[in-house]
């Protein structure tokens, strides 16, 4: 129960953080940089790694990091356009001893009891990084205080007790614009050797 509990406080954490003025949340512009020279990416996108947690991703170099009080790993944050802000944060878990989708299961369970009509599941599905790692894909929408928060939520197991969800948040208004996106980038992860 309190595994379950501390995945839901980070999440209740992140929709109440990132209903307010994205641009009053500190951005930074260091990003930590690998050596790209072998590595044949798009033009345009970088690797980012986030040693706090042990991930990388590659994104878009528009992109920055971003800190959030009382989140341990670094954040990201998209380029506004047409209005609109992403942002990717992430919550990693070393004490999880069961199935993913069990995990899952209890997540929404528990999202369903805090917010009630407020919580809406718009999907689930089986996702996997082009490393072939092997998780699922949440879409939720959640409104608090007359604010719609579309969440894409993507949900991967990694060593051991060891799973991670990476929570990309917009504006409900955006609906799906920014879903390929997200899973694009999100479908680069790594876990960190």
């Amino acid at each position: 129960m309190r595994k379950k509990n501390r995945f839901i406080m980070i999440f209740a954490f992140i929709f109440l953080g990132c209903a307010t003025d994205i641009d009053k949340i500190g951005q930074g512009s260091n990003f930590p940089y690998t050596d790209l020279s072998h590595i044949n990416l798009p033009q345009g996108e970088q690797r980012f790694i986030e040693e706090t947690i042990g991930i990388s991703l590659v994104i878009p170099r528009a992109w920055r990091t971003t800190s959030l009080p009382g989140i341990e790993a670094t954040s990201l944050r998209g380029p506004t356009e047409n209005g609109f802000t992403p942002l990717m944060v992430f919550s990693v878990d070393d004490n999880f001893d069961g199935q993913l989708y069990v995990m899952i299961d209890l997540f929404l369970e528990e999202l369903a009891t805090i917010h009630g009509e407020n919580f809406k599941l718009i999907s689930r599905s089986n996702f996997a990084t082009i490393n072939g790692l092997e998780g699922e894909m949440l879409v939720v929408i959640l409104t608090l205080h007359e604010f719609q928060q579309r969440q894409v939520i993507f949900c991967l197991p990694g060593e051991g007790k060891k799973t991670i969800l990476l929570f990309c948040l917009i504006s409900a208004e955006a609906e799906d614009a920014f879903d390929k996106r997200f899973y694009r980038i999100v479908e680069t992860f790594e876990w960190l050797p």
